[in-house]
């Protein structure tokens, strides 16, 4: 009986333990799973795009592969998971990517294509590398109802401690930023709202004439990015140096802007330069090179070869949005604005007016290869708005009067955003110092022995300034634009010189010094 009892105990125990281990084992080993989270949209871009996959695994035992099914030219997805969509896909292209662990699966079909503008909305906002700034921008008042997350232009979460969140105020991290590079876009996403934020990298600022002039030293230097955050006067600097180009062109040799100059709506004055063929104060402009959003006024060019211009020689990147005007060029077959415009990029939205004198070629180029749009040009000698248009189109351009220069119909597709337009005026920038000087001072010296140009400064800022004689005097005549005096009088002759800007008036007197 002792020993029934006994083997009935053993086999309860072993029943007991089995069970046990039985129901650890199921506790311990999970079903495997494996799931894709992305979004189904990806954003187009004419240059190509990539994002990472957002998986979630559990209880695999092997590694994860990816695969596009079936597959689709120009789109990839590698062993980590990035997809990778050529430049060529096109808008509106539909794929599928799987991924694979064992038995386990799991799929997820991409459309790649422009979000709609009904969708979104967003700023732009520009990011200085080298002070590595944080970036607040104001999201929304839709978007404090829902917790926001935020994704990079590849479609990854960011942590959340890249960046912070105060009601509808998101600021990220400098830190984080710095490591993105050039164009680059970040996405908020908020109770199915999105806002995009477009963020353009820059490596510098420049807020003085030696930072400026440090542009084009070296290779180096013409491939950065650089954003100005002053208007610069070189009047001291021109009194006493010459003024260097920033790259230049030539049978012997090029050295060419590469990387981009975003004048960010500021004027450089008072520049007295002079160069050679194919000249310009941007000498070569490459096919990456970006030069845009500025101004150049009261300043003097002078072309010693052929094919030169003002603002620009050899261009076969992108200017837009900039002018010249108040300016003088003298030169043999020089131009208004640029040189040569050689295949560029784009050349939209700029102006010039100017006095010249000697062989002018255009009055705004030489020549145009390809296209140029809304360039409106006002020269003193009567030229055809290029020279040669080698089958460029320049059919939104034109050569125009002082007043047809001042019509606000003739800006009428200038960027309001970028441009001040109002009847009776040139284009200004609409974030310009136009309006805010409270001092004009005539900078150039009273002994003159022959004709020159009359140099205006102010306390602050860029405005157009007037000029005139306070009395006729025989042999002395002044450009009420530009300020040129020409002066054939007899040395010791006095004359004096008015300048004015809106409410702001200044005199200084001149002497006729001997030649």
């Amino acid at each position: 009986m002792k020993k029934a009892f006994a083997a009935l105990l053993v086999a309860l125990l072993c029943c007991i333990f089995a069970v046990t281990a039985v129901g650890c084992s199921e506790t311990q080993t999970a079903a495997p799973s494996l799931a894709l989270l992305n979004e189904s949209a990806v954003a187009y871009s004419e240059g190509g795009t990539q994002f990472s996959l957002d998986v979630r695994s559990e209880g695999l035992q092997g590694t994860i592969t990816y695969d596009v099914i079936p597959q689709v030219d120009g789109i990839t997805v590698d062993e980590s998971g990035t997809v990778r969509i050529a430049a060529e896909v096109a808008d509106g292209t539909v794929f599928t990517v799987r991924a694979r662990s064992g038995d386990t699966a799991a799929q997820i079909t991409f459309t790649y294509g422009t979000v709609p503008a009904a969708d979104e909305s967003g700023v732009s906002v520009r990011f200085v590398k080298e002070s590595a700034n944080d970036v607040t921008v104001q999201l929304p008042a839709d978007f404090g109802s829902a917790l926001a997350e935020v994704y990079d232009n590849y479609g990854n979460k960011l942590p959340s401690y890249r960046y912070t969140l105060n009601g509808t105020r998101l600021t990220v991290g400098g830190s984080y930023l710095a490591t993105l590079g050039g164009q680059s876009f970040l996405t908020v996403k908020s109770g199915g709202n999105t806002f995009r934020i477009n963020l353009e990298e820059f490596d510098k600022t420049v807020s003085t004439v030696e930072e400026f002039l440090a542009i084009g030293q070296d290779t180096a230097s013409l491939a950065r990015s650089y954003l100005l955050t002053a208007d610069l006067d070189f009047y001291e600097y021109c009194q006493s140096n010459a003024m260097p180009q920033i790259g230049s062109y030539s049978d012997s040799g090029t050295s060419a802007l590469t990387g981009t100059i975003d004048g960010n709506g500021h004027v450089l004055r008072n520049i007295t330069i002079s160069y050679g063929g194919d000249g310009g104060l941007f000498g070569h402009i490459a096919a990456n090179g970006v030069v845009r959003n500025l101004g150049i006024a009261d300043s003097s060019f002078t072309c010693t070869g052929n094919f030169g211009g003002t603002f620009a020689g050899y261009v076969k990147g992108t200017i837009e949005n900039c002018f010249v005007r108040s300016s003088t060029l003298h030169g043999n077959l020089a131009s208004g604005f640029m040189g040569k415009e050689d295949t560029a990029k784009r050349i939209a939205n700029c102006y010039t007016e100017i006095t010249a004198d000697g062989s002018i070629a255009g009055a705004f180029a030489y020549y145009c290869k390809t296209e140029m749009q809304n360039c409106f040009a006002s020269v003193t000698t009567s030229t055809p708005f290029t020279a040669d248009e080698r089958n460029g189109d320049v059919s939104t351009c034109a050569v125009l009067d002082a007043a047809g220069m001042r019509a606000a119909s003739t800006w009428a597709a200038y960027p309001t955003d970028v441009f001040r337009i109002e009847e009776g005026s040139l284009p200004a920038f609409a974030e310009g110092g136009e309006g805010t000087q409270t001092q004009l001072t005539i900078l150039s010296s009273e002994t003159q022995s022959g004709s020159f140009r009359v140099a205006v400064g102010f306390d602050r800022g860029y405005a157009p300034v007037t000029f005139s004689l306070t009395t006729d005097t025989a042999g002395v005549s002044i450009d009420p634009v530009t300020g040129v005096v020409t002066v054939t009088a007899a040395a010791g002759t006095s004359f004096t010189v008015r300048a004015a800007c809106g409410a702001l008036t200044t005199e200084k007197t001149f002497t006729v010094a001997a030649a």
